[in-house]
């Protein structure tokens, strides 16, 4: 059986919608499926209608994936088996996605200045009549639209990297709170993509705070990687999960579904 427990879709940076997904990871012979959009849960609910109206053999965890703001790191959290319906996860996923539609504005401003103009109306149809998490990649898509550029890639590089000369903070949780969060909601608290994170101290930390699992499978962690991380679970009591982090994206690896999934045997996290 596969499993992935790490992917997107049009609600948030993915370029398929969650009815698309689902029909995808079918196709796949995937399993069991998550969907994590960032700051967002109403994709699970159109993936669940799908999976049900067309009887689709797969079984889907409703999830999210929180941006944290850790020192000088944006660490990424997944809440898996979420209760998408919690009224506190609700009320907070919606803050999140309201700063984030204002961070577009000050983005803007910011491009105006280095000489890149945009439209508010040409981010948002970027990010498609779906999207509740809009965010840089959106606005990199419509630059690239617009000329500007080649390849969003080429916009990160030049202009929207973290602390770059457009870039903008948005609303975060602190770490304790995002695993609060899931916690409330009745799901599994799980860092995602641990090789990104330059202080690997904030693992300690995130153990430390109650967090369930680490994300020890994913598509950029070498071998050595995977052992060293599934190690790390061991000694701090963790589950191991694993995902593809998948968007869809042309030239981002994986680009489909199913061409990085994990056997439901490696994984530990019921």
């Amino acid at each position: 059986m596969l499993v992935d427990f790490h992917c997107h879709t049009t609600v948030s940076d993915g370029v398929y919608t969650p009815s698309e997904v689902v029909r995808l990871a079918a196709a796949a012979k995937i399993s069991s499926l998550a969907i994590t959009d960032h700051d967002a849960v109403s994709g699970c609910r159109e993936a669940a209608a799908a999976i049900k109206r067309e009887k689709l053999p797969l079984s889907l965890l409703q999830g999210v994936e929180f941006s944290i703001e850790a020192g000088e790191d944006e660490v990424h959290m997944l809440g898996l088996a979420i209760d998408d319906q919690e009224p506190r996860l609700v009320e907070r996923l919606h803050a999140f996605s309201a700063d984030r539609e204002n961070r577009v504005y000050k983005i803007l401003a910011k491009l105006e200045k280095l000489g890149y103009s945009l439209t508010p109306e040409e981010v948002f149809a970027a990010a498609g009549d779906g999207a509740q998490a809009v965010g840089r990649p959106h606005v990199a898509a419509a630059l690239v639209k617009r000329g500007y550029f080649n390849y969003v890639y080429e916009v990160f590089d030049k202009l929207l990297y973290n602390n770059g000369p457009a870039y903008v903070s948005h609303l975060k949780p602190s770490l304790k709170e995002a695993i609060d969060l899931t916690h409330a909601a009745k799901g599994l608290a799980v860092i995602a993509h641990p090789y990104g994170i330059s202080d690997q101290s904030v693992l300690e930390e995130a153990a430390r705070l109650g967090i369930d699992a680490i994300e020890a499978y994913y598509p950029q962690h070498t071998p050595e990687q995977v052992k060293h991380y599934k190690a790390f679970a061991r000694r701090h009591g963790l589950k191991v999960s694993g995902g593809s982090d998948f968007h869809g994206i042309k030239n981002k690896y994986p680009h489909k579904l199913g061409v990085y999934a994990i056997s439901a045997e490696l994984l530990n996290l019921w």
